[in-house]
Order: structure tokens, then sequence, then C-alpha cells
């Protein structure tokens, strides 16, 4: 017995011995053999701290751990200057034999810690990321391949934030303080992997306007791998964005050069205050006491083949029942709010692409508002709008409070509207029914963009297909009074078309124009003492307005134009006069 004992712990000490010696005799191959493979496959700076380089059979016995501190990857030019990723910890578990053998490594987990990625895109598609070396130069350079056996069995990644800039779309997507973590066995070719992600705050901005802002994210996922087939099932899974909670099942395969794909999805235990939490936070403070009941529907599928002249088809329908909404400092409800609304894009034929929205109705109180929307056909536009309601625009800033900014004021309004852009481009206007009227009362805007405010005590306008004539318009601009009556053309082309001109006919008078509360001042830096330069606000380049006008004083800079009697023409981005006369 005693001899047993002598020999079990002799052997509890050559395992220790082993566990400690091992690490420090392959320490230096372990380390050469991951800078072999990072030069053979990287077109890129890759730096990490050699003192923090360490190999252990302790943390992960029997395999062997390998721990890189302060490991990271700069780019080449044109990114000699951007850190593509910078990571605190990164740390493999690799199969003991296979690095004894030497033949190929095995890597068997991977963790992650505190990693800093960004990824930028230039405006001609260069790409930051493009670091990968072409597997024949790793060939025909070294005259054999390195082979890289990966057999994950888990993996995680704490605290990493991510950042993807793309200047040829322009779009940028953040995430800060992703948390994940999976397992799967990826020597099987049937298994299921496991996923777990969290997110702190997620990002993305598409062409300057922030449709996602600091939202989390929460995400459990099981999908069936098949990795033999290539295809990939989502067996159970939840996925939450901030509280607006979904699912989704079926599949997405790629046997070989297309994409096979077939997912339903729908919201799980959704209702009207899930839908309010996903309002980009920069608003999310004026949802504060907001309390919010309704049925909320929200459920669609992709299913079909990407290939080089195919998409899948794609639906989504959104809908609210019995909506309400009351925010705590104004108790006046929004109230018996009901949507429906679907997006189709059957093919990949962008003519067949459509939204419908058939119903929208809200009372604010009392007061109500109805719309119906039927827009289709990317390639040539089809819509047909129609609007009826009351506005009081003082109520909406009490519902959905507006910083720093005021507006009041009351709209009634009816429109309706259908036709083809091609049709609008033709003028040909007897095929674009459309008839309204909006009559605005008391209505005054100011925000610090527009700190002079504008002001509209009151007009009414009609619409046809060509024209709005605008009759009994009073209202100002600052200190400016303006009263004018006419007509503005082109009014439906400019609203779809952001290249598209707005002409305008009208009789303009004034009391007094005040030109100086419109500059901008421009202080000359290398002058401090000097006056200030006045300069004018651009004007749009798309608005060709003709104002045969009566001023009684105009004022600008230090001088007074009396009896101001001829035509501003607002044409170009300029500001011109024709047949002007008046007494300085």
């Amino acid at each position: 017995m005693k001899k047993a004992l002598i020999i079990l712990a002799s052997l509890i000490g050559l395992v220790l011995v082993a566990a400690i010696v091992l690490p420090i005799i392959f320490k230096d191959d372990i380390q050469a053999a991951i800078d072999k493979e990072l030069d053979n496959a990287l077109n890129a700076k890759v730096y990490y701290d050699t003192d923090a380089f360490s190999v252990s059979l302790f943390k992960s016995f029997p395999d062997i751990s390998v721990t890189v501190g302060d490991f990271g990857i700069v780019g080449i030019e044109p990114f000699e200057k951007d850190t593509l990723v910078d990571i605190t910890e990164f740390s493999l578990t690799l199969d003991i034999m296979s690095v004894i053998n030497g033949d190929e490594i095995e890597i068997v987990n991977v963790s992650i810690i505190e990693p800093t990625v960004n990824i930028l895109v230039l405006a001609d598609g260069t790409a930051n990321y493009d670091i990968a070396k072409p597997s024949e130069e790793t060939v025909e350079e070294t005259g054999e391949s390195a082979p890289l056996s990966i057999k994950i069995q888990g993996w995680e990644i704490v605290d990493a934030n991510v950042l993807y800039a793309d200047a040829a779309t322009p779009m940028i997507a953040a995430i800060g303080g992703l948390n994940h973590s999976g397992s799967g066995d990826f020597s099987q070719d049937v298994f299921d992997m496991v996923t777990t992600t969290t997110v702190d705050a997620m990002t993305f901005n598409y062409d300057g306007i922030d449709y996602i802002y600091k939202k989390s994210l929460n995400a459990d996922i099981t999908m069936a791998m098949d990795l033999a087939n290539m295809k990939f099932t989502f067996k159970e899974n939840q996925v939450s964005l901030s509280n607006f909670g979904f699912g989704f099942d079926g599949y997405v395969s790629m046997p070989g050069d297309d994409i096979d794909i077939d997912i339903t999805y729908a919201g799980k235990e959704i209702d009207l205050i899930s839908v309010l939490s996903l309002i980009p936070g920069t608003y999310q403070e004026y949802l504060d006491g907001v309390t919010a009941t309704g049925t909320v529907g929200f459920d669609g599928y992709v299913k079909g083949l990407v290939t080089e002249t195919e998409l899948p088809q794609v639906l989504a329908n959104f809908s609210i029942e019995g909506g309400k909404i009351v925010y705590a400092d104004y108790p006046i409800p929004m109230e018996q709010i009901d949507v429906k609304a679907t997006f189709n894009m059957p093919t990949a034929d962008l003519t067949e692409t459509s939204f419908l929205m058939d119903k929208f109705h809200m009372l604010l109180d009392g007061e109500e508002v109805t719309a119906y929307l039927d827009f289709k056909d990317l390639e040539d536009y089809y819509w047909d709008f129609r609007m009826n309601g009351n506005l009081d625009l003082e109520k909406i800033t009490q519902v959905v409070k507006l910083e720093e900014t005021t507006l009041k004021g009351k709209i009634n309004a009816q429109l309706n509207t259908k036709g083809r852009m091609s049709d609008l481009e033709a003028e040909r206007y007897a095929n674009l029914p459309t008839t309204g009227s909006m009559e605005i009362n008391g209505l005054y805007y100011e925000s610090p963009d527009l700190p002079q405010g504008f002001g509209i005590a009151n007009t009414k306008m009609t619409l046809d297909p060509k024209d709005i004539t605008l009759a009994n318009f009073k209202g100002n601009a600052g200190r400016t009074d303006l009263n004018m009556d006419g007509k503005i053309s082109n009014y439906l082309a400019y609203a779809l078309n952001d290249s598209a001109m707005l002409y305008g006919k009208l009789n303009f008078s004034s009391e007094v124009v005040d030109v100086n509360e419109w500059m901008t001042e421009e202080t000359e830096e290398e002058v401090p003492e000097d006056t200030s330069a006045l300069e004018i606000i651009r004007i749009p380049e798309n608005v060709d307005f003709v104002l045969a006008s009566n001023i009684q004083s105009i004022i600008y800079d230090d001088l007074e134009l009396k009896n101001f009697n001829g035509k501003l023409v607002i044409r170009d981005g300029a500001i011109k006069m024709e047949k002007v006369g008046f007494n300085l």
C-alpha cells in the first residue's frame, strides 16, 4: 500500500513538473508558429507585447493555453495610421498533441478580451479590412501550405467595441459593450451551435440619419450546423432590440455559389411601448413618464435564392390596434391609434416592390387624422395618397416634446393625389388626379436653427396636379412681415425628386424687410478688432421664384431702401432684381 502511494505521488509530481516544463520548452516554437501564420496570412502590421506572451497547461489541462497581451493589427497604405484591431488579451486553447506533433495546430477554444475594431471603407471602396494574402501567394513564397485545423469547442468575446464607417454608402454602424459567447464542435460535420450575445449600445446611421441610436440588443440563438451541405437551421432563438422582441425560424443554405434562404420571423410579446422603445436614444428622454397601450402585430418572411440576378422575396407586416399614448406632463391622449401596413418585395425586379399603408387612424384630443398610402414601383414611382385631418401643433409638442423649440398653430388639411413619376415628368397632368386644400392659422415656429422665428397668421392653399394656389397669406419671418398670393408649380416633382425644380409666381408686399436679421457674421481672424463681415445664407439652387414686390422699407447693412417696387427673382442660388425702383 505504501509503495502504491509513493508511485501515485511520483506520477502526480511528474505531471506537475511536465505542466511547468513543457510550456517553457514549447513556448518559443508556439510563438514562432503564430508569427509565421500571421506573416503568411496578412498584408498588415501585427504587434503584441512579447512580455505578455505566455504558455500554460494549468488553465485548460490537458490542453495547452496560449495568451497574447496588447495584440493588434495596423493596416498598410492608405490605412497605415489606422488601427484595424486592438485587443487587451487574446487567448487560444490548443490541443497539446497537435503542438507536440507539429504537423498542424488544432485550436480548441478562443477568448478575446476588450477588443476594439475599426472597419473603414473609403469613398472609392478601398477597405482597411482587405488584408488577407491570397492562398496561392502563400504556397509560392513558402513552398508549402501551413495547415491550421480549427476544432473550436467554445469561444468568448468580452466588452468589445466595433465601428464600421463606409464613406461609399455612406453608412456608420457602431457597437459598444458587446459580449458574446458560443459553443460548438466544428470538427464535426453536424452539430448544434449555441450563442449568447448582448450589446449595451448599438447605433446605425445612414446618410446622416440615425435609424438606430444607442439601443441595447440581447440574442440567444441555437443553430443546427450542417457543414457538409453548408446548411444552417435556426432551432431556438430569442432576440430583442431595446424592448422590441422577435424570433425567427428557418434556414440558410449555401451548397454552391447561390444562397437559399427560407426564414420566417414574428414579434414576441410586443406592445405599443415596445415600439416606442425603438425611438432613437437622442429622443428617449421625451418618453419619460409616457404610458402606452395597444396590440402590435409584426411578422413576415425572407424566402428564395440570392444569385447574380435574383433576390429572395421579402415580406413585412406591421399593425397597431387600439393604441393609446399619454404623456405624464400633458394628459391629453393620442388614442384610437390604428395602423395596418405591409412592405412587399416579391422579386429582384424593383418595379414589383411596394409599400401599402391601407389604414391609419388617430385621435388627438378629439381631433381626427386619417391617411392612406399605396407606394410601389421603384423604377417609375406610383403613389396613391390620401389624408384628412385637423392638427393642433401645440398639442403635438406636448405629447412629443421638442427641446428648445416653439411650435404652435392649427392646420386643417384634405389631400388626395395619385399618379406615376413618368406622367409627372412628362407634364401629363390629366393622368395625375390631385385635389386638396389646407388652411393654416396661428402657426409659429422658433428653434436654435431659426432664432428669428417664422409665423403664418392665416392662409389658405388649394391644390391641383400642377399648382398650389396660395391665397391671403399673412405671416412673418423675424421682423419681416410677409403678405403673398399666387401660385407654386411643380411641387409634386419637387417632393419626390431631390433634383427637381420648384417654381413660384407670387405677389409679395411688406412694410419692412430686415435683411440684416438673416445674415451671419464672419469675423476675420487676422484682424480681431476689425468689424465683422456680413455673409448671406445660401439659397437653394432648385428654387425658381419670381416675386412681384411692393416693399415700403428694406434694411440692408447700414442702408435703408424705401418704396421698393419691382421683381425679386430667386434663381440659380441667388436673388436678382429686375425693373426695380426705390428711394435711397
